[in-house]
């Protein structure tokens, strides 16, 4: 699991590194793994990395209204997964005509499959020193109930 988790983090950073180091072709834009998996399903779930370098600023708002020129040009069977406030991607749902208004698109930069993956709980407790017995305590000091769906009779006044 945690090859997996690793493998999709260095995959996103590299669509990333990807859109900031030069320009991609217009054919080269979408990766081969999206193409193919139209093939087997009417619809994919892909992770769109913008274009636009000045919407990488950190501006919010320049971000949010890049975003939305963006899907206000494609199709109508485009439907948005997750949109980002500081990241220039986004996840969309397409079908065959979606992915090719995005490739056409000169606000994208990169489109490659989002293949979801699973959080890395395990991994991250440890590096942000989170001692699990701590923190199962945290919940029993905000909600005494937290545990039990009802409170057992010896702990009833």
């Amino acid at each position: 699991m945690a090859n997996f988790c690793s493998k999709s983090i260095i995959q996103f950073v590299s669509l990333l590194t990807a859109a900031v180091a030069a320009p991609v072709a217009t054919a080269a834009k979408v990766s081969d793994e999206a193409w193919a998996q139209l093939q087997y399903e009417s619809r994919v779930r892909v992770m769109v990395v913008l274009a636009d370098v000045a919407a990488r600023g950190g501006d919010r708002a320049l971000l949010a209204a890049e975003v939305d020129a963006l899907l206000a040009t494609l199709p109508a069977g485009v439907r948005l997964g997750r949109r980002f406030e500081t990241v220039p991607a986004l996840a969309i749902t397409v079908d065959r005509s979606g992915l090719e208004a995005i490739a056409a698109s000169s606000r994208v930069a990169r489109v490659g499959l989002d293949e979801g993956g699973s959080g890395g709980l395990l991994q991250a407790l440890p590096l942000a020193r989170v001692n699990p017995v701590n923190a199962l305590a945290a919940c029993a000091i905000h909600d005494p109930n937290w545990w039990f769906p009802a409170r057992p009779a010896h702990l009833t006044a």
